[in-house]
């Protein structure tokens, strides 16, 4: 029996708020988050994923469609993912974020988590794990491949004190 090492080559994300990213290669997606929600959904058959950082619960009176916004972003997220051929009944969500540092936004942030939901149950994709409130932000790490997230509570959030070693 021979042993065979296989190494895995992973590209490396780190996505602002507003931006919607997605991969059938094996990736891993960093996000952060104060009171924005970080939205990831995984095709747990096909192997593939992506996320949105949504900031906005939906388009008001006038506004163009962007992806600060939950209905336009995770519209988008999902019809990327069916473009890479992932079904929509494998499809996991996990939510994360929706802090409250000092009360700033707290109400915009309750009804982004509220809007996320909604949205997803008409989609009848199932939400398997959040992490959704509270005082402290997320510094986020998703990955593709398996669907694993690794989240780290913390009162900084800025991008430039938590990028993991493994992915500079």
């Amino acid at each position: 029996m021979s042993n065979t090492n296989k190494k895995l080559e992973y590209y490396n994300c780190f996505i602002q708020p507003g931006q919607v990213v997605y991969s059938q290669d094996p990736s891993l997606i960093c996000a952060v988050c104060g009171n924005g929600v970080v939205i990831v959904l995984h095709d747990r058959i096909k192997k593939i994923g992506g996320a949105v950082h949504c900031v906005y619960p939906k388009l008001g009176r006038g506004q163009r469609a962007s992806n600060y916004h939950v209905d336009s972003a995770i519209t988008s997220l999902v019809q990327s993912l069916k473009s890479l051929k992932a079904s929509a009944r494998s499809l996991e969500a996990q939510l994360f974020g929706g802090g409250c540092y000092r009360g700033y936004e707290k109400k915009r942030a309750e009804k982004v988590v509220l809007r996320v939901r909604k949205i997803l149950k008409g989609l009848k994709i199932n939400i398997v794990s959040e992490d959704i409130g509270g005082v402290l932000g997320r510094k986020v790490v998703f990955n593709t491949r398996s669907g694993e997230v690794v989240v780290h509570k913390t009162r900084k959030v800025r991008k430039t004190d938590w990028m993991p070693e493994c992915l500079l």
